[in-house]
């Protein structure tokens, strides 16, 4: 990927991988979000991102459907995750846990 920018520093040429990054996943206020704003019609994987509240998180969109999320805690608490139809996923978590989501609690 090339991009031609005016100037600047590497700032400016963070903001692309950070809005990849917002596209694929989003921590707002202790909740978490898998691709919140990436479009159903393409699919993508991604590993170990890390997410606010400690978190490292796994995850693919084939055929327009979430699947295999996985998420390893590197701190105790109340884990959540946004589903598509706006529910949230609730479970507490010790370090170094490692949550699958079922598949089926994505499917819209």
């Amino acid at each position: 990927m090339m991009f031609n920018h005016g100037g600047g520093g590497m700032e400016n040429i963070a903001v692309y991988a950070n809005t990849i990054n917002e596209m694929l996943l989003q921590a707002n206020h202790g909740v978490l979000s898998v691709f919140p704003n990436w479009p159903k019609t393409q699919d993508i994987a991604f590993q170990n991102l890390r997410a606010d509240g400690a978190y490292l998180v796994s995850a693919e969109q084939k055929d327009g459907i979430i699947r295999n999320v996985r998420i390893v805690c590197e701190h105790a608490g109340c884990l959540k995750v946004r589903l598509p139809d706006g529910s949230l996923f609730t479970q507490n978590v010790q370090v170094g846990e490692q949550i699958t989501i079922p598949d089926s609690r994505f499917v819209r």
